[in-house]
């Protein structure tokens, strides 16, 4: 049988079409999925390195700032230790002043105080006896005055 050009295009036509189809499928399945797939590993691995290096740096900021806190909170305590000292010089200082002080003006410096009975003087004395003399001529008098009323 002899085919006229138009079937014999037609059938390259349909061969073509046929691998065509069956080279992309080959394509989609086996070549992008093993070896396209390496690819995107690549990619995988430079993220994670860069999300790794990320870390990294954040890592070395925080060790830094807190080398930096250490420093201070060494300098504080530096400062107190300073303060404590000399707190403790002032108070053996007080001490010591206080020691001289209480030898100074302890009771063995001074004279004792004589001790002198009270004495009342003479006019408290009279005005004790006023009160009693006061009460004797009241009883006096209301005496009297009751013998007046009886008559």
């Amino acid at each position: 049988k002899k085919l006229s050009i138009w079937q014999l295009l037609f059938r390259w036509a349909r061969n073509l079409i046929i691998a065509g189809c069956i080279a992309y499928a080959g394509y989609k399945l086996l070549i992008k999925k093993y070896f396209l797939k390496k690819k995107s590993k690549l990619e995988v691995i430079k993220t994670t390195n860069e999300q790794l290096n990320n870390s990294l740096n954040d890592i070395k900021h925080s060790i830094n700032q807190l080398k930096d806190s250490i420093e201070a909170m060494n300098g504080s305590i530096m400062k107190l230790s300073v303060q404590k000292q000399s707190i403790d010089i002032d108070s053996s200082l007080k001490t010591e002043i206080q020691s001289v002080k209480n030898l100074l003006l302890s009771r063995q410096q001074f004279p004792s105080i004589p001790s002198v009975a009270p004495i009342i003087p003479t006019w408290q004395l009279e005005s004790k006896s006023s009160p009693t003399k006061d009460k004797e001529s009241l009883n006096e008098s209301t005496e009297s005055k009751s013998d007046l009323g009886s008559d």
